[in-house]
């Protein structure tokens, strides 16, 4: 981690209190998950492949979105991509 940022609880906040670097982390684990997902997706059924996506994609968008509720500096485009 680059100095003059925090990880804590899994939330990393730059100096300045910007979000926007949690936002990139998160987005770029749920998108490696969503790779992973798709090598093994002709080998599940829809609900064993819809499990997965909320096991792994969907409990890294929940986790802690109450600190990115309305905070101003927020990328609104960031997790439309999914």
């Amino acid at each position: 981690m680059a100095s003059g940022q925090v990880r804590v609880l899994g939330v990393t906040l730059t100096s300045g209190l910007s979000l926007d670097k949690h936002v990139a982390i998160v987005c770029a684990t749920c998108f490696y998950w969503l790779r992973q997902l798709r090598r093994v997706r002709r080998s599940l059924d829809a609900e064993s492949a819809a499990t997965l996506v909320h096991a792994f994609v969907t409990s890294s968008v929940d986790y802690c979105n109450a600190i990115l509720a309305g905070h101003p500096s927020l990328p609104q485009t960031s997790f439309s991509e999914f």
